[in-house]
């Protein structure tokens, strides 16, 4: 069976836990197609890491950092890197109590000196 890593930061990444879900065949779900990464907690690295990504993407600076004005809920966050919606809040929050994120409405900005915000 093939386990598929999680593409954070453009490299694919195992998971730090080691731990994987199933990915089934939606049309036939008794058919296992592969092993995704699975990581119970979005934490440390991966947040970062996803921020400094999609940043680069689909950021475009701003006067207080790189300013992603794209519909980034929680919930979206969670699907995007395979972990559960109260761990992404637990860790956004965290990333804003340090002043490397903050929020207004749908847009997010990036404050900093990431490797992400120095490419602009």
């Amino acid at each position: 069976m093939r386990t598929y890593h999680n593409y954070i930061a453009g490299a694919w990444t195992p998971s730090v836990s080691g731990r994987t879900f199933e990915n089934r065949n939606p049309a036939n779900h008794d058919e296992i197609i592969g092993l995704l990464a699975r990581d119970p907690h979005f934490g440390g690295i991966h947040e970062s890491a996803f921020f400094k990504y999609v940043a680069d993407r689909y950021g475009r600076v701003g006067p207080g950092g790189v300013e992603l004005s794209i519909p980034l809920t929680h919930d979206l966050i969670s699907q995007l890197v395979g972990a559960h919606r109260p761990s992404v809040s637990t860790a956004l929050g965290r990333l804003e109590h340090a002043g490397d994120v903050s929020r207004d409405g749908h847009c997010w900005t990036l404050h900093g000196t990431a490797p992400a915000l120095e490419h602009h």
